[in-house]
Order: C-alpha cells, then structure tokens, then sequence
C-alpha cells in the first residue's frame, strides 16, 4: 500500500530520518503532530503484528488533539481499524499492528511494556522520567528497526535539549548521543495555514518569546530580567499623564507590605466606547501613577486611591478608608459627592482578593462600598505567571517592534521592579530574596494580561 504524504522541507527530513530517536521542534502551526502521526502511521503499517504507542503529556492532549489528528489520517488513507476510546485505548489496524494510546503523566504504568517504536506529541512538559522509561520499552523484535519520534515545541534549555541537542565532550556519553537527530520546522513555513495567521500569531508575541514559539528554536526566557523588554529610553516618558475624562484602570495586588495598585489609561486612540477597560480587544496603555502602601490593608489602598481621585477630578470616594463607618452613618443624600468630572473606573487585579477576608469581607467587597461606580473586571482566577509575564514583555516591545505600554517617570516602584525582578537560577519562579521586589509589577500583570494576552493564551491553536 503506497501513502502520498505533501511534506515541507523539515518534514520530510524528519520522515526520512534514520535515526533511533528524532524529534521535530517547531512553531505554532508549523505541521508537527500532523508528519508525527503520518510516521506513527507509516510504521505501523509497515510492521504488521508489532506493538507502538502514541503519547502526549496530558489524557487531555492526547484525546482532544493528537488522537483527533491520527483518526483523521487513517480515514483519510482508508485504513481500517478498531478503537474503543471508553475502555483500553488502543487501535486495532486491520494488519494486526496495536496502538497503544497513553498519557506521560501515568508513564509508570508502561515499565512492563516491550514497544516496536513511539511517537510522543508536545514533549515540552513531559518529566524526564518519563522519557527514560519509555525509551527503556523499546525492546520489540517484531519491528524492522526499533525507533521512538517526539515533535514539540521548545521550552528552553531543558532536558529535551540535553537530549537531543547538547554535544557531549566525553566520548561515552557522546556515542550514546549520537543516534539522536534534531530537526526545526517555522511556522511561516507552513504553506497550509490561512494568509494571516502568521501576522496574528506575531503580533502576539515579543521577540524573544516569537523565536521560540514561531521559529521553533531553543532560547533561555526564564534566565535573567523576567520584564527582559523593558528599556527605560522607550517605555518611559512624562507624555504618560493623566487625561481627565478618560477612562481609569485600577489594579491592585494584595499584600501588607507593600500593597500596591497601579493606575491606567488606555490611550484615547484605543478607547472607542466608555467600557472599553473591559473589553479584550488590543489596547495601547499608559501607567500615569502607582500607589505604594506599606504596613497596609485594603481600607487603607481604598483611602489612598480616594485621595488620588479627588487631587485630579475633585470627586473622591464614599467609603474613605478609616472614615468609612461615619460616611455609612451620615444622612441620605450626604454621602455620596457630585459625579459630573467622576471618570468611569473599572478595577483589576489579584483574583484571590474575591476571597481572602479583611475585617470579615472580601477585599472587592470592600472596593465596590467604597466606589459603587467602580465595574470590576476580577476573573475566579488569576492567568498563569508565566502568562502575565509574557502579556507584559508583549506589550513592552511585541515581535514587530511595536511599544504598547508606557510609563510614567513617578511610578518610581513600578519601573524598579521591571528592571530588577529576575528569575531563580535554573527555574521559571521569580526570585523571591527582596520581599518588597515583585509585587507591583503583578499588579500591572494582572490588567495587561486581562487587556493584551500574549502567546498561547491569545491563540486557539488548530489542526496544524
């Protein structure tokens, strides 16, 4: 039976690869689980009797998108087979070749397996365990040739790269390396996407993130400066003030010392409708101050932004802080000021603050007593770290060199903190040694990432 399979050029390297373990490492949409299941095909049917397997790192990976793609393939090519995906999770082909279809998160489960080959789909977040174990499997005689195939996308200087990339210097280690081969496929090499998915997939990133995630290649994002795009020349400026009238964006982060909250506008060429502070279309924002409280809770933040409030618009808040239990006293009709230069307020921030409890109520609680007026744009909870600094980099400087994101010169621990928050060496957690370091910065993640998500977490990543 002849397969006719259109390759592009780092698919068809990979195809023709003869290697004991490859793997193809590309971009979003650069066609890699498509050429890893046409191989898993191809050797199953090419092995009649023999035993392989197809994994990915989560049931929900493998079920929702890898299996999905093969079952498209062998109905494509007509090829007939049994498959019960309640129960034991295997194809049967008709050519008496078994599939077994498994999960890298209950690698355990496969020790007593012996594998023809394997194919394993988005192995950037599959423990090393796991792919020692199944390399271990690969022991079968009933196969021409023992093999194993991984696409992914990069993750940095991981194990994946050891594995398939690093040169060792000792001679023993470097035989056994040998039989690995790393090919690279770019999503804008991918001839079957639509006209402007590249563009859209671009403007989603910034560059050092697109390089990994479009071209496919390996880069160190979680070493070093957290905020790497951040450059003092390009995203500070006294331009960045306070417009009365426009809308206002406040985000807060929790904490006792410091509690912090930035405040922002988007600029007045994004604003097209007065609730556009909640809207997630593509904004251009301008951070015009911060509120830095130490040894503080949430009356306190609430008292600092109404204070804020009334220095720039001459209308404060109705619960001020301290003072809010007199206010609440007051007589009707006195309580509330005058709302004619009020700006419409929408609050951001820390998800948590919905539940986490200040003098026996939440903390938005206490901000909507304190400005009724205010629309809260608090998810159940909050995106991903690795999400919000990726919003925020995106926004510094996006992979067309666009800035979306300014800054005034007073946001004197706002700008501290995009310069100095790092990474722990060797892992994607901030370093936590300065207690006062990090905190604002996620207060303006938390609005960015609602406004402007960047990467994965922008996307609705399809077949290819």
């Amino acid at each position: 039976m002849t397969l006719h399979y259109h390759a592009m050029p780092a698919q068809y390297r990979f195809l023709r690869s003869r290697a004991k373990f490859a793997g193809l490492f590309g971009g979003i949409g650069s066609g890699k689980s498509h050429v890893g299941c046409f191989w898993a095909l191809l050797k199953a049917l090419r092995n009649p009797g023999s035993l392989g397997l197809i994994g990915a790192n989560s049931y929900r990976q493998l079920k929702d998108a890898t299996l999905r793609t093969f079952e498209s393939m062998l109905a494509q090519h007509r090829i007939g087979y049994r498959f019960n995906r309640s129960s034991d999770m295997v194809f049967r082909l008709d050519n008496g070749s078994e599939i077994l279809c498994r999960s890298m998160d209950s690698y355990d489960l496969l020790r007593g397996v012996e594998l023809g080959w394997f194919y394993l789909d988005e192995l950037r977040d599959t423990r090393v365990e796991a792919w020692q174990v199944i390399k271990g499997r690969l022991r079968s005689q009933a196969v021409n040739r023992l093999e194993g195939r991984v696409t992914s996308s990069p993750n940095g200087f991981d194990w994946i790269y050891d594995e398939f990339l690093r040169k060792p210097t000792d001679p023993v280690t470097a035989t056994a390396y040998a039989n690995h081969r790393a090919f690279f496929a770019r999503t804008a090499d991918n001839r079957h996407l639509p006209p402007d998915y590249v563009a859209a997939l671009v403007a989603s990133y910034d560059p050092l993130l697109a390089e990994q995630e479009l071209d496919g290649r390996f880069v160190n994002i979680t070493a070093g400066r957290i905020y790497h795009a951040f450059d003092r020349n390009a995203h500070i400026t006294t331009h960045a003030e306070f417009l009365p009238g426009e809308p206002l964006l406040w985000s807060l982060d929790f904490n006792v010392t410091p509690m912090t909250a930035v405040i922002a506008q988007l600029e007045p060429q994004a604003c097209g409708t007065a609730d556009s502070g909640c809207a997630t279309h593509t904004p251009a924002i301008r951070v015009v101050d911060e509120l830095w409280l130490t040894n503080a809770n949430t009356l306190a933040m609430c008292e600092a932004f109404g204070e804020w409030l009334e220095e720039k618009t001459g209308v404060g808040c109705s619960v001020d802080g301290a003072r809010g239990a007199e206010r609440r006293a007051a007589p009707i009709g006195t309580q509330t000021p005058s709302t004619e230069h009020r700006p419409p307020l929408f609050v951001h921030g820390d998800a948590t603050g919905n539940a986490r409890a200040t003098a026996g109520t939440s903390d938005y609680a206490i901000i909507r007593e304190a400005h009724p007026h205010a629309a809260l744009c608090v998810g159940t909870s909050n995106p991903a770290r690795r999400d919000r600094y990726n919003a925020v980099n995106h926004a510094l400087r996006d992979a067309q060199g666009r800035v979306r994101l300014r800054i005034h010169p007073r946001c004197r621990h706002l700008i501290e903190d995009l310069e100095q928050c790092i990474y722990q060496p060797g892992s994607n957690m901030p370093d936590t040694a300065n207690p006062l370091r990090g905190h604002i910065s996620d207060a303006l993640g938390y609005l960015v990432a609602k406004l402007m998500p960047a990467g994965r977490s922008a996307l609705a990543v399809g077949r290819w």
